[in-house]
Formats: structure tokens, C-alpha cells, sequence
């Protein structure tokens, strides 16, 4: 590419080239969590009624299907803002998917949160991040006692301060934090502390952690509202459909592991939250999990 301080014109298309080479290059990189990203979005699909069920067209049901199928949108867009090396704005719309994930998750099987959505004024969701992740510990917990089993510190720290943590994590990439900033111009960097001003996939080695930290974080909260809006259905769990279902829910964690310890090997370039738990999610999704 030319110096594009010198004239912008004709740059818009170099940029498509740019993101034509970027994508080659970081398919290949990326390539381990091509098969937990595909087989979560399929399983969403699965989820809405294709299997046997004793619960079907339930207004809990119908109003969680929106945001399932947000989650599955923004899914699909993170995975191809980071395969063109936007990961920044990958992040973005990584919150996004965790927002409308943790919204799905809460309402399906719920009436009574579904009455409060429709209600809500502002058209918005009535509760907050932080709120949607205390009411998740709290179903999770009731789940849990319901089966005869404890609800342990560890699931229950999972479900509610690493959710939000990573959430928060998100959501510091996607607003004009410095760290990020400076992060983000350095896919542009000429030397000597000069950048230039315009786009370009960011196809650094360095970069790549961001970006299987972010696929990492939505396939595994998007499973998670994927599992709850199936478990709301009440399927018949003998059915051949569940059984296909189960067995693609049951393969996302371990390819999803493979693939960030693969590719992951590099720590995150910065922190944007000094909270032990966000440090602990960036340093390895799953150990808590």
C-alpha cells in the first residue's frame, strides 16, 4: 500500500484489498475456534422448538427468542469483525451479544419476566448488567437445590462476578479507553511513535490474544442462554433431535478450550480493569468454569 499520507484517494478500495489479505491470513490463525463458534450458532438454531417439547409458543418463550436471536447475530459478527482484524470493534459487539445473552437466559422459563420486559416504559430491558447477572446466580442456585445439589462458590462466581467482569472488560474496549486507544493505533504505526489516521485491520501477532479472548467470552455466554432457552422448552430429552443437540452443546467447551490455549499463548496486550476477576478471565476463561 502506498503512503496514504500523501493522498486519501483511492484508499477506500486499498482498504477492501486490505481486508481481503487480512481475512486470508487470519482464517488460518483463527482456525480452532471456527468449529465451537459454528456448532454454538447451530445449537441456537436447534434450541427454538426443532426439538420434542412439552413447553412451545410460551410468552416467556417468544419474548427470550428475541434476544436469543440478537445473541446468535452477534455472534456471527463478532466472529467476522475478528477474522477481518476489527477487534476492537469485535469487542463492541461482544457486549452487545452478552447483554441480549444474559436477558434470553434470565426470561426464558419465566413468566413473570417476560410481563416485565413488555411492561418496561423505555422499550428497554428493566434491569441492568449487574442486576441480569445476580438474577442468573439466583436461578442457577434455585436450579441447582431443586436437583438436591449445592450451588458451590465456584459456579456461583462464574455465574455472577466474571460474567459482569468480562462484561465490564468488553465494554472498556468498545468506549474510548486509553489503553485500548493506543492499542488500536498501533495497527497503523509508521515508527517513532507515529500513526496514521485511518482504518486498517490489525492483523499483529500481538492482537491475536484480544481476539481469542473475545471469541472465548461470547461462544461461552452465548451457550449458556442457548442451554437455557432449550431447557425451557421442556424437551423430551430421549428424543433423537435432543440427543443430537446435547451431544453438539457437549463438544463447544472442550474444542472452545483447545482452541483458546492454542491460539492464546501470548498474554492480553493490556488490562483494562485491575479486578482480580477480570484478571483471572483474561488470564484463562475457563478456570472457573
Amino acid at each position: 500500500m502506498r503512503d496514504p499520507t500523501q493522498s486519501p484517494e483511492g484508499l477506500w478500495k486499498a482498504l477492501g484489498e486490505a481486508e481481503s489479505a487480512a481475512s486470508a491470513l487470519l482464517l488460518g490463525r483463527l482456525n480452532p475456534f471456527r468449529e465451537p463458534v459454528r456448532d454454538c450458532y447451530e445449537a441456537g438454531v436447534q434450541s427454538q422448538g426443532l426439538l420434542p417439547c412439552a413447553r412451545r409458543s410460551t410468552t416467556d418463550l417468544r419474548v427470550a427468542a428475541l434476544y436469543l436471536k440478537r445473541v446468535l447475530m452477534d455472534l456471527r459478527a463478532t466472529w467476522l469483525l475478528c477474522i477481518r482484524g476489527y477487534t476492537s470493534q469485535a469487542a463492541a459487539v461482544a457486549a452487545s451479544l452478552f447483554e441480549n445473552a444474559l436477558a434470553s437466559e434470565i426470561i426464558s422459563g419465566d413468566p413473570d419476566k417476560a410481563a416485565q420486559c413488555l411492561e418496561e416504559p423505555t422499550g428497554g430491558l428493566p434491569w441492568s448488567v449487574r442486576e441480569m447477572t445476580n438474577l442468573r446466580v439466583s436461578r442457577r442456585e434455585a436450579a441447582a437445590q431443586l436437583r438436591g445439589q449445592t450451588f458451590t462458590d465456584t459456579e456461583r462466581l462464574s455465574a455472577g462476578d466474571i460474567t459482569y467482569y468480562t462484561y465490564r472488560w468488553l465494554c472498556k474496549m468498545k468506549h474510548p479507553t486509553t489503553p485500548s486507544l493506543v492499542h488500536d493505533a498501533s495497527g497503523t504505526n509508521l515508527g517513532d511513535r507515529t500513526f496514521v489516521v485511518m482504518a486498517l485491520p490489525n492483523v499483529h501477532e500481538d492482537d491475536l490474544t484480544l481476539k481469542g479472548l473475545i471469541l472465548t467470552d461470547v461462544v461461552l455466554e452465548a451457550k449458556s442462554s442457548v442451554h437455557a432457552f432449550a431447557e425451557a422448552h421442556e424437551p423430551d430429552r430421549a428424543s433423537p433431535a435432543h440427543r443430537d443437540f446435547a451431544e453438539r452443546m457437549e463438544g463447544i467447551t472442550p474444542q472452545l478450550s483447545r482452541a483458546f490455549h492454542d491460539v492464546c499463548s501470548d498474554p492480553a496486550p493490556f488490562l483494562l480493569d485491575q479486578h482480580s476477576y477480570a484478571i483471572r478471565a483474561l488470564r484463562d476463561p475457563f478456570q472457573d468454569r
